[in-house]
């Protein structure tokens, strides 16, 4: 994965307007700003951006190739997400 790569994921792969009765409201590919010095220490950012955006909040992502970390040409690590966020309208 890429930093092009993962904020393409919008685009590519866009999110359902409607999920489980609720409309989405937000969309986003979240890459944490910085990065880490290791895959390790993306990783456990990634984990905690999954506990702050979760289901019990309205967040919702799909998982699989839309999360996770990469290494960049700067040589650190960057989480990202890409997650909707559902409200009942």
């Amino acid at each position: 994965m890429t930093r092009h790569r993962a904020k393409q994921l919008e685009y590519d792969y866009p999110l359902p307007k409607m999920l489980a009765g609720k409309k989405k409201v937000y969309e986003e590919v979240f890459i944490n700003s910085g990065g880490e010095a290791t895959e390790e220490d993306a990783y456990k950012h990634l984990r905690a951006i999954q506990q702050q955006h979760d289901t019990e909040h309205g967040w919702n992502c799909p998982g699989g190739i839309h999360e996770g970390v990469f290494q960049d040409t700067d040589k650190k690590w960057y989480a990202y997400r890409h997650q909707g966020q559902y409200r009942i309208q």
